[in-house]
């Protein structure tokens, strides 16, 4: 299912290469996609396009990154999608709606909905957390959205543990560090994983690099 998901992101890649067209990547989400209680400079998906673009323009196109993060304000994830093109534009114009965390969360009919309408338009969605959210999809439908190039990432938390700050609850809040000997970001930032609930600079680039991961090894 996995290798199959790959192949869709691959075969999404080679187009744009073969055709000399930009790589456009819409992002959703309230204040952690707008990078809240950052600078917005550190944001996962403007950390994402910065670390892909070297490979990209190797390959002779640009990264483009349109995101709805707006502080914690933004519209509900349920308004989001219903909108989703009067927000990012039309769908032909895009190749990846990445979605991130909302603390008002969506139910199962409105996640379907919307990964059926990227899908039928050739748009890959990837989720930067559990695709539903607890609100349990239909597995075998959402094995066929994995062959056809849906991606989730979530826990990334969880690929610190044992080390100290996954113990400790909000009292790691704030700590410069993530417990194995990384005090700044790549980029010379604090390497704080959380400034409250929101992730900080290392946090971020911590989603960022997941995410780069696969699209450089489609």
């Amino acid at each position: 299912t996995y290798a199959k998901g790959m192949e869709a992101l691959s075969d999404a890649l080679a187009r744009k290469i073969v055709h000399q067209r930009d790589f456009v990547m819409g992002f959703f989400g309230s204040s952690v996609v707008a990078a809240q209680d950052n600078c917005f400079h550190y944001a996962y998906p403007l950390q994402l396009r910065r670390t892909l673009l070297p490979l990209f323009e190797a390959a002779g196109i640009d990264i483009e990154i349109r995101t709805s993060g707006q502080n914690g304000d933004g519209g509900e994830a349920e308004v989001q999608m219903r909108c989703l093109e009067a927000i990012m534009g039309d769908l032909s114009e895009l190749d990846i709606v990445n979605f991130g965390w909302w603390m008002i969360r969506t139910n199962p009919p409105s996640r379907h909905e919307t990964i059926r309408r990227l899908l039928s338009r050739g748009v890959l969605p990837h989720f930067s957390e559990f695709v539903d959210y607890g609100r349990h999809l239909n597995e075998h439908e959402k094995v066929e959205y994995y062959k056809l190039g849906m991606m989730e990432i979530n826990g990334w938390q969880n690929l610190y543990a044992p080390q100290w700050w996954p113990k400790m609850g909000r009292a790691h809040w704030g700590r410069n560090g993530d417990g194995t000997c990384h005090r700044y970001t790549r980029e010379g930032a604090l390497g704080v994983l959380f400034y409250n609930w929101h992730p900080g600079p290392a946090g971020f680039q911590l989603i960022a690099d997941l995410w780069a991961y696969r699209y450089a090894t489609a």
